[in-house]
């Protein structure tokens, strides 16, 4: 039988521990657990009151039978001032009831899907070549993979394509 990596939703108490600031430190950190989630897990960890909300995606990177822990590391974190992912948006999308301590989303499709759907549109919408400040010459970023992709359309295409992007006008 082949083991199917595991979707789960995981509460975090913010008043119990400071994950924004935990996660602005480091993408590695280590939590607690009480269920049956594996290395490799995907866990969306939910701020509970006052924040009500999904912060981030996460990946089980390792688990520490004796402690009762897991080390996970950030995948994605979702802007805080974004109501996609808000416990009223998750309930009009197949959330029933509270987040208490952990959710399987592999049970729950509906809100699996929504919830994939919203990390689509905010990872389209936050590109992080639109939210950094590029410090190099951004001409000579453009040329150098025209010249790695060589001259031919594809090269050309990206090449304006990047000048376009990285051009201070």
């Amino acid at each position: 039988m082949k083991n199917e990596k595991s979707i789960w939703i995981a509460s975090i108490d913010p008043k119990k521990l400071d994950l924004i600031n935990k996660i602005k430190k480091t993408d590695i950190y280590e939590l607690p657990f009480k269920h049956n989630i594996l290395i490799d897990d995907i866990i969306y960890l939910y701020l509970t009151s006052p924040v009500k909300k999904i912060l981030c995606r996460t990946t089980v990177v390792r688990k520490n039978l004796s402690r009762r822990t897991l080390l996970l590391k950030t995948q994605e974190v979702f802007p805080l001032d974004s109501t996609e992912l808000s416990f009223e948006r998750l309930t009009k999308n197949g959330l029933n009831g509270p987040i208490r301590s952990v959710i399987n989303l592999n049970k729950n499709n509906d809100l699996l899907n929504y919830i994939q759907s919203v990390e689509r549109k905010l990872n389209f919408i936050n590109m992080p070549v639109l939210n950094k400040k590029i410090t190099v010459d951004r001409k000579k970023i453009a040329f150098i993979v025209f010249l790695s992709l060589g001259a031919g359309t594809m090269g050309l295409l990206t090449y304006f394509i990047l000048k376009k992007l990285y051009s201070r006008d």
